[in-house]
């Protein structure tokens, strides 16, 4: 499996934004990926006052911040578990991944860049 670049990312972001139901539209989300060595997603809602943080290897940036996401089984993966929790966010909020759900958002965002190309 291959690392994920910055453009991998914007592609399936656009491919989201395609999905995203009228009543999610203004729900703010966001991504990272610090010093571009490891993507992990962080979600700001102002107006609950609410912050995530979820990094798939499972590091904590601090105590006071609730994670609600599992540990991914390898150093790659970062970028799917990503895209999976934005695509998460957006449709359901079930964070729960497995092999299968992450093979899916590799063909949804194959599938996504194969009409553009």
């Amino acid at each position: 499996m291959e690392w994920l670049g910055l453009n991998h990312m914007h592609v399936y972001m656009v491919c989201l934004y395609d999905k995203i139901p009228a009543d999610k539209m203004g729900k703010p989300f966001g991504f990272m990926n610090l010093v571009t060595a490891h993507w992990i997603l962080v979600v700001i809602d102002v107006a609950a006052k609410t912050g995530y943080f979820m990094d798939p290897q499972g590091n904590s940036p601090a105590e006071h911040i609730k994670e609600l996401v599992p540990k991914q089984p390898g150093s790659y993966e970062c970028g799917y578990y990503v895209m999976l929790y934005m695509r998460d966010i957006i449709v359901d909020p079930s964070l729960l991944l497995n092999n299968a759900e992450m093979d899916e958002v590799r063909y949804e965002r194959m599938n996504y860049v194969r009409v553009l190309i």
